[in-house]
Parts: C-alpha cells; sequence; structure tokens
C-alpha cells in the first residue's frame, strides 16, 4: 500500500519539513536490547525554501570612525570593527562582550586525516596551508545606503596562488551583518582542501545549538548517517577524539547555528539563499590541532 504523508500528517507549508521512519527492537535479544534501532530513514516531505534573513532598517544611525588602521561601526548597541591592514572584519561587540575576536581569517585548509596523509594532500596541495594569511590588500571601501544600511566591500590578491577573493559585510540598524564572499581561482593551481572562513568566539560561548545534519560529525561525503534536525550540545561534546587528532566536528547543512553561554548571550550564524553551510568548532586552536 501507499501511505501519502502530505494527507496523514499536519504540517506548515511554508516551513522545511522531514519525516523520520525509525524501526527499532520489540524484544530484547542476545545482540541488542528491546527498543534498539535496526533501521531508520528521512525524507523531505515539503521542500520550501529555506527562510532568508531579512536585514531590516531602524531608526537606529549607523556612527562611522576611522583611526589609524581601524574601522569602528557603531549600530545600536553592536560595534563591528574591521582591520585596515587585512580589510576583514577584526571583531565583532554587543555591549560589553565580545563575541568574535582574533580577525576573521580565510581557511584554505584542514587538520590532515588518515586518509589525506594516505594520498599525499600534504605534497599536492601544500601550497594552501598558509595560503589564507598570505594575501594583500587591492582595495577597501564602505558606503551608507538610503535605508540606513552601511556596506563595507574588501578585495584581497593571495599571494602564491594569485586567488582574488571580494568580501561584502552589509551592516544594518540593528547591528545584524550579512557576509557574502566571492573566489576566483586561477587556472593551473592545485586543488584545495577547503573554501572557508574562520573566526574566534569568545570563551564563555560553549553551548551550541544548530539545525543541520546532527548529531555527530558529517562530511560533504559522508553525511547519510546523519538526519537533519534540531541539536543542541557543548564544545567538548562536539568534537570527534579520533585516536590522532585530525580535522573532525564538521556538521554540513546547517540552516542555522547559535553559541551561547550561561548568562543568555548568543551568537548566531544563519545561511542566507538556498545554499545551507557547513561547520566546524573546536575548544582549541587549528595550529594546535594541526600538529
Amino acid at each position: 500500500s501507499i501511505l501519502n504523508l502530505k494527507d496523514q500528517v499536519k504540517f506548515d507549508s511554508d516551513k522545511e519539513v522531514f519525516v523520520k521512519l525509525i524501526f527499532q527492537q520489540k524484544k530484547d535479544e542476545l545482540w541488542a536490547d528491546k527498543g534498539y534501532v535496526v533501521a531508520w530513514e528521512q525524507f523531505k516531505i515539503n521542500d520550501a525554501k529555506p527562510r532568508q534573513v531579512a536585514l531590516t532598517t531602524s531608526s537606529s544611525d549607523i556612527q562611522v570612525d576611522e583611526e589609524g588602521s581601524w574601522l569602528r561601526i557603531t549600530s545600536a548597541a553592536t560595534q563591528l570593527i574591521f582591520n585596515l591592514l587585512t580589510g576583514l572584519p577584526d571583531s565583532y561587540i554587543v555591549g560589553k562582550d565580545t563575541l568574535l575576536q582574533g580577525g576573521m581569517q580565510f581557511n584554505f585548509t584542514r587538520a590532515y586525516t588518515d586518509n589525506d596523509k594516505g594520498w599525499k594532500v600534504h605534497q599536492n596541495m601544500k601550497v594552501w596551508e598558509k595560503e589564507g594569511a598570505n594575501f594583500s590588500v587591492i582595495s577597501f571601501q564602505y558606503r551608507k545606503l538610503s535605508d540606513n544600511r552601511l556596506v563595507v566591500e574588501s578585495q584581497l590578491r593571495f599571494n602564491a596562488t594569485q586567488t582574488i577573493a571580494k568580501i561584502v559585510c552589509t551592516i544594518d540598524g540593528k547591528g545584524a551583518v550579512t557576509l557574502q564572499s566571492e573566489i576566483n581561482i586561477p587556472e593551473g593551481n592545485p586543488n584545495l582542501p577547503r573554501i572557508g572562513l574562520a573566526f574566534a568566539i569568545n570563551p564563555s560561548l560553549k553551548e551550541i545549538e544548530w539545525y543541520g545534519r546532527g548529531p555527530h560529525e558529517s562530511y560533504i561525503d559522508r553525511y547519510t548517517s546523519a538526519a537533519v534536525g534540531n541539536y543542541r550540545t557543548s564544545f567538548d561534546r562536539w568534537v570527534t577524539p579520533y585516536v590522532r587528532p585530525q580535522e573532525n566536528g564538521n556538521r554540513t547543512d546547517v540552516r542555522h547555528i547559535h553559541f551561547s553561554n550561561a548568562q543568555g548571550r548568543k551568537l548566531l550564524f544563519t545561511s542566507v539563499g538556498e545554499r545551507n553551510i557547513s561547520v566546524g568548532a573546536w575548544p582549541y586552536s587549528f595550529e594546535t590541532l594541526s600538529r
């Protein structure tokens, strides 16, 4: 027989909806206890487009101050600070709390996995290891829009590969920031392990909640065992403790994720448009993991 889930399940047609079927043991067996999950599958029954993040207009005026090598953008109770020497955001402050710190960085590599070592990624893609920090600023400019938003645009050239990156940050009157990036890699360069952006966040933001695949780690070529859902964990439980330290803890198809602390302060990242994002988070630095 055929079961039409759309006729049997009530749901909001404006939202993304999944149905997950789980098959469990009905009684204890020698090989498994009652309730053990034998198999499961997940089906999307409503393919609504991901919710767009609307940058709201606000009567709160955006103030821009340039001093030395810093550009400070103040909006409502937030401050976004750019480093003019790198053309990139350096910190994001809400009230008295610095939520993003240490400067945004491009991330073109990863802590090599066992498989990476097997096919010599550390040799074949070595040029990308330090390329994320090996760049020159081509241009940096900002302009205010008529609806009280501010657009900051920077263009960078990565020196060893001649890759060109364009970063556009749009800040609204309530301090929300939309970040768009465009990467142009010239022909002749080797493949790269990843294209990403990295931040250091306030160490008090130890709790993690996300809507995406989970609860365990997943990757673009290994994700079918991770169902889409709402999950919650902490930094300590987010990572995967492999015997040999290596790349770990990635989550795919993330629609939104936030990091929070016991005082209720939250830092939210949301995908914009139809493409979801992958997110990795560690309670240690990339350099420590890569040793």
